[in-house]
């Protein structure tokens, strides 16, 4: 049987409140039991794009969710684009959770999305994890050049850029997704700060 993780029903796994609203503290009802739990229902009923709902099949072999995915991603405070704290045995599940909000994030919000990871080895994995699930999902966005002239946004791919060791901290000027070390993840948020960009960042997992 699926070890029942812990979730504090706390908004969005990861997303960013722009205005900081106060974390929620009440669950709502779980969803029915005879909810539809395969990856293509779950996807349409979230608004992931049917792009990365395929690549979840072809690329992680998912087929449906587990019922306590499905309950942290229905949440309402995750839908409305809160955060959200769970947790569950290695393995059990939680990244899908993760990778589902960072894509609806960027398909709806339309924002940046930071993912910060312990060890070089998890960064090399987890980007090359997302650079395959994001890879024909486009988001519409200009670089700050172009945007201080005008120019319209035209839809492209999603970018997915790692940071550690050696490597520059996070250009979220040229991507979309920046797979971080703790330390460039830090050196990556002072630098929007410092650009008063942070409002780009709709998404930290």
């Amino acid at each position: 049987a699926d070890a029942m993780p812990t979730a504090l029903p706390l908004g969005v796994a990861g997303e960013a409140s722009p205005d900081s609203q106060p974390l929620a503290r009440s669950c709502p009802p779980a969803p029915p039991q005879e909810l539809d739990l395969s990856i293509e229902a779950m996807g349409r009923r979230l608004g992931v794009p049917a792009p990365v709902v395929d690549a979840c099949r072809a690329e992680l072999r998912v087929t449906a969710l587990h019922r306590w995915q499905a309950e942290c991603l229905l949440l309402r405070g995750v839908l409305e684009g809160r955060s959200l704290v769970y947790s569950s045995p290695t393995s059990g599940g939680k990244s899908l959770v993760a990778w589902l909000l960072v894509a609806r994030m960027l398909a709806t919000r339309k924002k940046k999305a930071l993912i910060v990871l312990p060890f070089v080895s998890l960064v090399e994995e987890v980007g090359a994890t997302l650079s395959g699930l994001l890879a024909k999902l486009k988001v519409c966005r200009t670089a700050k050049k172009k945007r201080k002239k005008g120019m319209a946004a035209l839809p492209r791919p999603v970018r997915v850029e790692v940071c550690h060791g050696a490597r520059h901290s996070a250009n979220f000027d040229n991507c979309d997704v920046a797979v971080c070390t703790i330390e460039k993840a830090h050196l990556s948020v002072n630098k929007l700060v410092f650009d008063k960009q942070l409002h780009e960042l709709g998404a930290v997992v």
